[in-house]
C-alpha cells in the first residue's frame, strides 16, 4: 500500500514536471520572429487581453474622470467635449518640471524613482509594452493584427496627453505600415484630423473632417464624433449655421441624452449669436426638457430668458415661469440666478423699475455663481450709467470687478469702469463749475437764502447720521455682550462658544460689518488701498461736486460759504474755460467710449448753446456733433451742423475736413506759417505764454488746414501748463490727441497724458515741437545753440523732478475746489 501511494506521488509529480514543461515549450515556441498560426493567434490574444483591453478600459476611465470634473464656462460657447484643453504650455511646464526634479536628484536613479504611471500615460505605457512584446515584424511586415489597435490606442492616448506630434507619428505608422488596419482606418482618420488641428495644421485637419463627414458608411458612434468634431471646426472658423447643421447630424446619431443635450445647447448659443432668439429659445426648451443634469438645466432656463424678445414673447408669461421654477426643489437654491434673469427681461422689455427689483433681489444671499452674480451687478450697473448717476454705477462695475470669475468679462468691465471713471471726473467738474458760476451771478440775498436753506438741510442729515451711529453701536455691543476676545477660547462648559471663527452668530456680523465698511473687495494684496474707499456714494458725489467740507466745524457758518464764492474777472472766465472744454472732452467721450452718439450729441448741443467762452471750443463742439451723427449716418442732424461750420467757420480746418474728407493735410508747411511759428516759440521761451495764445488763436485763423497748426496747439498747451490749472492744461493736451489724430504732437500730448496719470515710466524730457526734418534743419542751422539747450530740457521745466506739469488743480487756493454746496445733493443709500 504504502509502495502503491508513492508510485502514485511519483506519478503526479511527473505530471506537474511535464505541464510545466509544455507551457515552457509553448512560450518558447510561440516566438514573435516566426509566422504560424499558433504564434499569430497566441500573440494576438495575449497581447489583447493582458495589456490592450486594460489600456482601453483606462483610456475610456480617464476620459469619464475629466468629464466629472470639468466645470463648463456658460458665458461662452461650449464645447462639444465637456474635456479641458491641453495646451503645448502644459506639456513644457510638464517637461521643466521633470527637469528640475532631476537636478534635484543628480540623476541618480535611487533617489529618483519613476511613480506609477496613471491615466493617459498608463494608457500610452500599456499601448508600447504590447508593440514591445508581442509585435510580430518579420521581414518588414506586421503579422500580429492587434497591433493595429495597439497602435489606435497609443496614437489616442498621445493626443488625449496633447503630444499631437507624437500621435500622428502612431497613427501614421499604422495607416501605411500594417496591413490590419481597414477596421480602424476611419477612427484613427479622425483622431490624425484632430492631431493635425491640435499641433497647427489646421488646414490638412479640416481637410481630413470634411472627407470623414461625407463618407456615409461609417458606424452610428463615429458619425456622431465625426459631426461633433467637424461642428467644432465649423465654430471655430465661425461659420454658425453649418456648425449647427453638423450638430443636428450629430444629435440624430447620439444614444446618450446627456450628449445630446449638449448639443442642443451649443444650438441654442449659436442661434443667439446669429440673433434667431426663437430658434435659440426652442433649443435651450429641448436641453431642459431632456434632464441632462442640474446645472445645464438652470443654465438652459437663464438661457431661454436671456434670448427674451420683447416684440416676440410675453413678459409676464416668462416671469411667472421663472418664478414658478424658482420654487421646486432643489432650484430653490438658484433663485438669485433666477432674479437676475427676470431683472434683464424686465430692462430689456422697458419696466426699469421692475429690472431695479428683481435685480436687487438677485444680489440678496449667497452667489450661487459668481459670474451670474458679477452679470448682475454689470446689468444694474450700466442701468444706472444710462440714467446719469454714474458714482452709483461706478460703485456697481466695482462690485462686478470683486466677484466676476473669467478674464474675459473681467478686461471688459475694468476697461469700462476706467473709463466712467475718466468721465465721471469730467461730469462732475462741470456740475461743480456750473454750479459755482450760478451762485457767483445771484444776489447777495439769493446767496444768503440758498445757503441758510442748505445749512438746515445739512443739520437734519446731521441728525439723522448721528442717531444710525446710535443704532448700530447698542446693536454691535448687543451682538458682542459676553463674545468678546476674552470669552471665545473658553472651555465650553459654560455653554459659550468657542472660538470666534466657530461662533456663527459672531462671525456672521464680522462679515456684514466688514461688507458695510470696505464692500465686496476682491481677495488680493493692498486690497484695504486698492478697491474701497471706504465712502458712501453720497460722499463720493459730495466730494467729486467739490463738497468737501461736511464735517468742517464751520459747517454751520453762513460766512464759511459766501467767502469761498470767487468774484474776480478773471478767476469766473477760468471757471468758464475750463468747464467749456471739460464738457467738450466729455461730450466726446460719451461717443468715443461708450458710443452713445445720443448722450454725446445732447451733451455737446448744450455746451454750444452755454456759448463757450472761447471760438475754438465752439467750433470744435460743433465739428464733432457733425463727426458723431455723420458717423451713425443720422443724416439730417449731420447736415444741418455741416452747414453751420461752414457757414461760421469757413476757413477753419473743421470746414476743410467737412469739404476734403479724403485730402491728406500733412502738406509742406508755408515758409509765412513756419516763421510765425519760430518767433512763437521764441516768445514761449521768453515765457510770455499771453503771447503764445493769443498768437496761436491768430495762427489758427489764418492757416487753418496747414499741419503746423498741430505744433502750434501743442505749444500753447504747454503755455497753459505753465499758468493755468492742471485740469485746462489736461483738457488743452485731450483737444489735441482729438483734433490732430496720427500726428507726432497728438502722441506727444498723448505721452505727457499718461505721465500725468502714472501710466508711464518717465524716460525723456518733453520735447517742443518739431517741424519737419527739412524745416528742422533750416531752424538748427539758425539756432543751433537755442535748440540744442531745447533737446537737453523741455521748454519751461523738467519733468524728472515733477515740475513741467502743471499745478494740481485741486489745491486749496483753486476756485474750483472751494467746497460750495451745489444743487446735486445725493440721497441714495451706498452698496452693500
Amino acid at each position: 500500500m504504502r509502495f502503491y501511494c508513492s508510485f502514485v506521488r511519483t506519478g503526479l509529480s511527473m505530471k506537474k514536471k511535464l505541464l510545466t514543461l509544455a507551457c515552457v515549450g509553448i512560450l518558447v515556441g510561440c516566438s514573435t520572429e516566426k509566422d504560424s498560426f499558433k504564434n499569430r493567434a497566441f500573440h494576438s490574444s495575449t497581447a489583447w487581453f493582458n495589456t490592450l483591453f486594460n489600456a482601453e478600459e483606462a483610456l475610456e476611465k480617464k476620459i469619464d474622470e475629466l468629464e466629472l470634473e470639468y466645470k463648463d464656462n456658460y458665458s461662452e460657447i461650449l464645447p462639444v467635449d465637456p474635456l479641458p484643453k491641453i495646451t503645448e504650455g502644459d506639456i513644457f511646464a510638464e517637461a521643466d518640471k521633470q527637469a528640475a526634479n532631476f537636478k534635484q536628484t543628480g540623476g541618480n536613479s535611487s533617489n529618483n524613482k519613476k511613480p506609477a504611471a496613471t491615466g493617459f500615460d498608463l494608457v500610452e505605457e500599456k499601448a508600447l509594452k504590447a508593440i514591445e512584446k508581442h509585435s510580430m515584424l518579420i521581414r518588414g511586415k506586421e503579422h500580429n493584427k492587434m497591433m493595429t489597435r495597439a497602435y489606435l490606442i497609443l496614437g489616442k492616448a498621445r493626443y488625449n496627453k496633447g503630444k499631437g506630434f507624437e500621435a500622428l507619428d502612431a497613427l501614421n505608422y499604422m495607416r501605411t505600415n500594417l496591413p490590419y488596419h481597414k477596421k480602424y482606418s476611419p477612427e484613427a482618420e479622425m483622431y490624425m484630423a484632430l492631431a493635425n488641428i491640435q499641433t497647427g495644421n489646421v488646414f490638412e485637419g479640416e481637410r481630413i473632417l470634411e472627407k470623414l463627414n461625407k463618407d456615409d458608411g461609417l458606424k452610428k458612434q463615429l458619425t456622431e464624433n465625426t459631426s461633433k468634431y467637424f461642428a467644432q471646426d465649423l465654430i471655430r472658423r465661425g461659420e454658425y449655421e453649418a456648425a449647427i447643421h453638423e450638430l443636428d447630424d450629430a444629435i440624430d446619431h447620439a444614444g446618450n441624452k446627456k450628449r445630446k443635450a449638449r448639443y442642443y445647447y451649443i444650438i441654442g448659443q449659436l442661434f443667439s449669436e446669429m440673433d434667431m432668439q426663437n430658434e435659440a429659445g426652442e433649443a435651450f426648451t429641448r436641453v431642459y426638457q431632456l434632464k441632462p443634469g442640474f446645472e445645464m438645466e438652470v443654465k438652459a432656463q437663464l438661457a431661454i430668458a436671456n434670448n427674451f424678445d420683447p416684440e416676440k414673447n410675453s413678459y409676464n408669461s416668462y416671469k411667472e415661469h421663472l418664478l414658478d421654477v424658482s420654487k421646486k426643489g432643489n432650484y430653490v437654491s438658484r433663485k438669485n440666478e433666477f432674479y437676475y434673469a427676470i431683472g434683464d427681461m424686465a430692462l430689456k422689455d422697458g419696466k426699469i423699475d421692475e429690472s431695479r427689483k428683481y435685480l436687487k433681489m438677485s444680489f440678496e444671499g449667497q452667489a450661487s455663481d459668481p459670474y451670474i452674480r458679477g452679470k448682475a451687478y454689470e446689468t444694474y450697473a450700466n442701468l444706472e450709467f444710462n440714467e446719469g448717476n454714474y458714482v452709483h454705477a461706478s460703485s456697481y462695475y466695482d462690485s462686478a470687478l470683486a466677484v466676476i470669475p473669467y478674464d474675459k468679462d473681467i478686461q471688459r468691465i475694468t476697461k469700462r469702469s476706467t473709463s466712467l471713471k475718466t468721465l465721471m471726473e469730467k461730469y462732475y467738474l462741470v456740475k461743480r463749475n456750473d454750479s459755482i458760476l450760478k451762485l457767483a451771478h445771484m444776489s447777495p440775498e439769493e446767496k444768503e437764502t440758498f445757503f441758510k436753506d442748505y445749512i438746515a438741510k445739512l443739520k437734519i442729515e446731521d441728525e439723522k447720521k448721528q442717531k444710525q451711529a446710535e443704532i448700530e453701536m447698542t446693536s454691535f455691543q448687543t451682538e458682542t455682550k459676553g463674545g468678546g476676545f476674552n470669552s471665545s477660547f473658553d472651555d465650553g462648559k459654560s455653554g459659550g462658544s468657542s472660538f470666534y471663527f466657530y461662533n456663527t452668530s459672531q462671525k456672521g456680523f464680522g462679515q456684514t460689518e466688514f461688507k458695510r465698511i470696505w464692500g465686496n473687495v476682491r481677495l488680493g494684496d493692498n486690497w484695504r488701498s486698492s478697491t474701497s474707499t471706504g465712502l458712501t456714494i453720497e460722499e463720493q458725489q459730495a466730494e467729486m461736486l467739490g463738497q468737501t467740507s461736511t464735517q468742517d466745524p464751520r459747517r454751520y457758518e453762513l460766512e464759511f460759504y459766501l467767502e469761498k464764492i470767487p468774484t474776480k474777472r478773471n478767476e469766473l472766465d477760468k471757471l468758464k474755460v475750463e468747464r467749456d472744454t471739460t464738457e467738450l472732452s466729455l461730450g466726446i467721450g460719451y461717443y468715443d467710449l461708450f458710443q452713445n452718439a445720443k448722450v454725446a450729441t445732447t451733451t455737446l448741443e448744450h455746451l454750444v448753446s452755454t456759448p463757450p467762452k472761447n471760438e475754438e471750443t465752439n467750433a470744435q463742439a460743433l465739428y464733432q456733433i457733425y463727426r458723431i451723427n455723420n458717423k451713425i449716418e443720422n443724416i439730417s442732424k449731420a447736415d444741418e451742423y455741416k452747414n453751420i461750420i461752414l457757414s461760421k467757420y469757413p476757413n477753419s480746418i473743421y470746414a476743410e475736413y467737412i469739404l476734403n474728407p479724403e485730402f491728406n493735410f500733412t502738406t509742406p508747411t508755408t515758409q509765412e506759417a513756419l516763421d510765425y511759428y519760430q518767433e512763437t516759440y521764441a516768445f514761449y521761451k521768453e515765457k510770455d505764454y499771453k503771447q503764445v495764445k493769443t498768437r496761436t488763436a491768430l495762427a489758427i485763423e489764418k492757416w487753418p488746414s496747414e499741419i503746423i497748426i498741430a505744433k502750434f496747439s501743442l505749444l500753447n498747451a504747454l503755455a497753459i501748463g505753465a499758468t493755468e490749472e492742471r485740469d485746462s492744461f489736461r483738457n488743452a493736451l485731450e483737444l489735441i490727441t482729438i483734433a490732430y489724430q496720427n500726428t507726432d504732437e497728438a502722441k506727444k500730448a498723448q505721452e505727457i497724458i499718461d505721465l500725468m496719470d502714472g501710466k508711464t515710466k518717465n524716460t525723456a524730457n518733453v520735447e517742443t515741437p518739431k517741424a519737419s526734418p527739412e524745416e528742422q534743419k533750416r531752424i538748427d542751422d539758425q539756432k543751433r545753440k537755442e535748440e540744442e539747450k531745447m533737446k537737453s530740457s523741455s521748454p519751461g521745466r523738467n519733468i524728472d523732478s515733477g515740475d513741467d506739469l502743471p499745478p494740481n488743480n485741486k489745491s486749496s487756493n483753486s476756485p474750483a475746489n472751494n467746497n460750495i454746496p451745489t444743487q446735486e445733493q445725493g440721497t441714495r443709500s451706498r452698496i452693500k
